[in-house]
């Protein structure tokens, strides 16, 4: 993000004269713009991940990546798409390497098959929780879901309202800045009349 990898565009800007040609894909010369975005090896990595993800990259900038992040997420997927973006670039960075001062033979499979490792890796150490519906994605990279410890559960008896009347049963909740709200309408026989849920912006627990 910073330009400091000492792509052949950096070197070049220090003043060493030098051709330059991307040894991944061999059409263009170096610069980190290319090789991390638009080189067709990046590319495909790029794409791969966001059919893991469910998502789109943009990849207009190397800022641009983290875009993609959802802004309401739990803490445990916050924490794996960060881990994806991360070890996707330094793959690439890696791959470029082995091929430019070890002669290596790198190819997209074998760089995916690491890049899932690493990604499973941090899934794992990361101590963040997740919810029921990020199941998906966490099993795509094989990490198991780890899910809230409820510490005590405590049974409520619902009481019916007096005869005609309706009550309405309301709470709100807010985890790790993930704020939202519901409630649940019924009768006095205890009927189901209706129910709302809605997330909430950045609000306080009371608010919620």
């Amino acid at each position: 993000m910073l330009s400091k990898l000492p792509a052949d565009e950096n070197i070049q800007l220090r003043g060493c004269t030098l051709v330059s040609i991307c040894v991944l894909c061999f059409r263009n010369a170096e610069s980190s713009t290319h090789l991390f975005l638009s080189c067709d090896f990046a590319v495909a990595l790029w794409r791969w991940l966001g059919v893991q993800l469910n998502c789109s990259f943009s990849l207009s900038s190397v800022a641009s990546l983290l875009y993609c992040v959802p802004r309401q997420c739990s803490s445990q997927l916050r924490y794996v798409y960060v881990a994806e973006i991360i070890h996707t670039v330094h793959s690439i960075w890696i791959a470029r390497n082995s091929i430019r001062f070890s002669s290596a033979t790198v190819s997209i499979h074998n760089t995916i098959i690491k890049i899932s490792s690493l990604i499973a890796l941090s899934g794992i150490n990361s101590n963040g929780n997740c919810l029921s519906s990020d199941a998906n994605i966490l099993e795509n990279f094989l990490i198991n879901p780890s899910h809230r410890k409820v510490k005590e559960i405590i049974t409520v008896i619902w009481k019916p309202p007096t005869i005609n009347w309706v009550k309405a049963n309301t709470d709100g909740s807010v985890v790790n800045s993930i704020s939202s709200s519901g409630g649940i309408f019924c009768d006095f026989r205890g009927s189901f009349l209706g129910v709302f849920a809605s997330n909430l912006e950045e609000v306080s627990v009371y608010e919620a």
